[in-house]
């Protein structure tokens, strides 16, 4: 079980009158008051050497300490592997700007994917850092922003990893409540909190102080957990940008994580729970590989300097945790026996997702030479291939999958999806793998901050 520093709470006693178009909240009875709605998005903010403070002024959007935010929620994960998830849009999840940081508790994840299943999503704002948190406090006291409440940091509820703000909370009310997800403040109806999962806040007040002193080990802070006088100092001097050295996670390198080499199941003991080894034979080199999985239904764990993981649909009753086709994989090539593959995200329903990912799945003795019937051929995946003549099974090495193709086989294209941008058409890329040769633009495709529109 994860051990999280105390919690301070704050509670107050000072009526305020909030307006609900500036999307604030009066908290009920021992809840702190604090800001629920839209975190905003400046396009205009370019990064190169302003502190957190730069930013009390000049913009609306917590946007401007994205990239300290991430490193903070990456260096949660190296204190406590596992218990946050990061979250892709689509499958009715959407987001509706880049101020919206995609982690959360892994349980509330989960049964906010489920909703987002039935009935569309869009959050507003979700998990906060502390350091989001210290620019909205700052702008209310500076009365910016049309901020009316906004909790202390370190005190906020969506520092817990379990609450999130909706921007159509009138039509997913109903199923966000069938999901475990509550909206207990009866003035603020845009906020929800799964009060069943763990509450986690003070964990990311503690990865800050360890960012912190590793990267000043002349100006060190207690790493307690408690954002006291001087944290919140150093909090102000922190770079916007991220800092210089970012989330280590030490001891974790020798640990299992998908889409490691394994020989058994007991070379998969991941975070999470108990993984397995998916192993197969490759003729072309005459030995046996295998990888680590694990079982999802939506969200896969996350863990820094590690593959980034998917829940891919390969046809199961369960969605399958693989790694991402990307720089961390040499796309692929550092898993042995593997190639890239675009899949979709699995979804409960039983529905086809729109959200699609390229990850590390095994070759299945691909290209290897077959015969049935008199006839030569070639071994073919048949998930991801497709056979224009007649294919044989039990001819090839693998699952039922791989199937010999006795007439020619072309690779099923990967899917294509066409995008909008202020009546411009364009097509969704993966900004990590594809250039544009015109402009990107965030939120008009399904997938995380790396799908982008390109319109030329």
């Amino acid at each position: 079980m994860v051990s999280f520093p105390p919690i301070r709470t704050l509670v107050t006693h000072t009526p305020l009158t909030l307006l609900l178009a500036l999307s604030g909240c009066m908290g009920e009875i021992g809840e702190p008051v604090d800001f629920h709605g839209d975190e905003g998005e400046d396009v205009s903010i370019t990064l190169t050497d302003q502190t957190v403070r730069d930013f009390e002024t000049g913009t609306c959007s917590t946007s401007a300490v994205a990239p300290l935010s991430r490193q903070i929620a990456e260096e949660m994960l190296c204190i406590a592997p596992g218990v946050l998830v990061e979250l892709t849009a689509g499958n009715g999840l959407t987001f509706r700007s880049s101020a919206v940081l995609p982690f959360m508790e892994a349980e509330a994840a989960q049964d906010l994917l489920d909703a987002a299943a039935k009935r569309p999503i869009e959050l507003t704002s979700g998990f906060r850092t502390v350091v989001q948190q210290y620019l909205l406090h700052r702008w209310r006291a500076k009365r910016r922003c049309g901020i009316t409440a906004a909790a202390a940091p370190g005190n906020s509820n969506h520092e817990s990893g379990r609450a999130i703000d909706v921007g159509n909370f009138g039509s997913a009310r109903a199923t966000l409540r069938a999901k475990g997800w509550s909206d207990p403040l009866s003035r603020d109806p845009v906020h929800f909190e799964h009060r069943s999962s763990p509450d986690m806040r003070g964990l990311d007040v503690h990865a800050f102080q360890r960012l912190w002193n590793r990267n000043n080990p002349n100006d060190q802070i207690s790493e307690d957990g408690d954002y006291g006088p001087g944290t919140a100092a150093r909090i102000r001097q922190a770079p916007a940008r991220g800092f210089a050295i970012g989330p280590e996670c030490a001891g974790q390198a020798s640990d299992n994580w998908i889409g490691d080499s394994c020989e058994t199941d007991d070379g998969c003991d991941l975070p999470s729970g108990a993984g397995t080894c998916e192993s197969w034979i490759d003729t072309d080199v005459g030995r046996t590989h295998g990888m680590c999985i694990d079982s999802c239904t939506g969200a896969c764990p996350g863990r820094v300097g590690e593959a980034s993981t998917f829940c891919a649909d390969l046809d199961a009753p369960e969605g399958t945790c693989v790694a991402v086709a990307n720089g961390t994989t040499s796309n692929c090539e550092d898993i042995a026996g593997t190639e890239a593959t675009t899949v979709r995200r699995f979804q409960i329903n039983g529905q086809l997702s729109s959200t699609v990912e390229t990850v590390c799945l095994r070759a299945d003795a691909v290209g290897i030479e077959c015969s049935s019937g008199g006839q030569t051929g070639e071994c073919i995946n048949t998930k991801f291939a497709a056979c224009t003549g007649e294919s044989a099974t039990g001819a090839c090495p693998g699952s039922s999958d791989i199937r010999c193709c006795l007439g020619a086989s072309e690779r099923v294209p990967e899917p294509v999806f066409d995008c909008t941008v202020n009546g411009t058409q364009g097509t969704c890329i993966d900004t990590n793998t594809t250039s544009c040769a015109g402009q990107t633009s965030f939120g008009a495709c399904p997938g995380g901050n790396n799908i982008r529109c390109c319109t030329t």
